[in-house]
């Protein structure tokens, strides 16, 4: 498994940067004030670098949601049971949540994958993916082994690799997520989580159970067991990378973008050295 990452790793090329200026050339000869539609001109140019085409359609969507538990539940930071991950997963494909029925106003189809759910889930339109009934606690051990990091990474670009789409958002549901994403993004920053109020935001309570969670996180060389935190995470990192390699349009939103970036830094530091 791990060659096969590494052959797609090595697939990812950098944005088209002739393309880029093509487009950027194209905006100068529209007829409107230069750099009038702001951050919209500056997306047009990096889908021009992506795609490596100065005109790009975005009429096929598609939002891939990955499910799994995280065993640090155990410590109470989440104010939510465990179970909810489930319910969740379920309602998303019924059209019952937020994302789902955002993604339906929006013409955007939705695949949903367990990667990691601690229950069976009997409902035929959620994939079934299941690496583990949940990750293990990280206040008493790893989340999860290293074969399991690497198969949820690949779960991810097998996903993203049956996709018909222009552009692909990424997502994930998991009671605890916030608390596991919190120890990566401690551990990218070289933080105290002491400064990640992040638990209030989810109902949990506050800093302290987060803190909690994480005493004695240690710094780590190797991104696979820095992303071994938590299942759904893990997917989405190889779907971003996937979509990197195919020229696809990608939109990661929210916590998981900010992860999704301090990893990119992470690596390209340590490639460097």
């Amino acid at each position: 498994m791990q060659k096969e990452l590494d052959a797609l790793v090595r697939e990812v090329l950098p944005l088209d940067r002739g393309t880029m200026t093509a487009a950027e050339e194209y905006q100068a000869r529209l007829a409107k004030p230069p750099g009038s539609l702001g951050r919209l001109e500056e997306i047009s140019i990096q889908l021009a670098g992506i795609t490596g085409r100065v005109h790009n359609a975005l009429n096929k969507k598609q939002l891939l949601v990955f499910a799994a538990d995280n065993g640090v539940v155990a410590e109470g930071v989440s104010s939510a049971p465990q179970s909810v991950t489930k319910q969740q997963t379920i309602n998303l494909m019924r059209g019952k949540t937020g994302a789902a029925v955002l993604a339906k106003h929006f013409g955007c189809g939705l695949t949903v994958c367990d990667v990691g759910v601690n229950a069976d889930i009997y409902e035929s339109t959620v994939l079934n993916r299941k690496i583990a009934y949940g990750t293990q606690n990280i206040c008493t051990g790893p989340a999860m082994t290293r074969e399991q990091t690497l198969q949820a990474i690949l779960t991810g670009a097998e996903i993203a690799r049956t996709v018909d789409a222009d552009v692909i958002g990424v997502g994930e549901m998991g009671i605890g997520n916030t608390t596991t994403s919190s120890a990566v993004l401690a551990v990218l920053l070289v933080l105290d989580l002491a400064v990640l109020a992040i638990g209030v935001a989810c109902g949990a309570g506050g800093v302290g159970l987060i803190a909690t969670a994480f005493i004695g996180l240690p710094m780590v060389a190797d991104m696979l067991i820095l992303l071994g935190g938590g299942a759904a995470v893990i997917a989405i990192a190889l779907v971003v990378i996937w979509l990197a390699i195919w020229l696809f349009i990608r939109m990661v939103i929210g916590w998981v973008r900010l992860l999704v970036r301090l990893g990119k830094r992470w690596c390209r530091k340590e490639i460097a050295a």
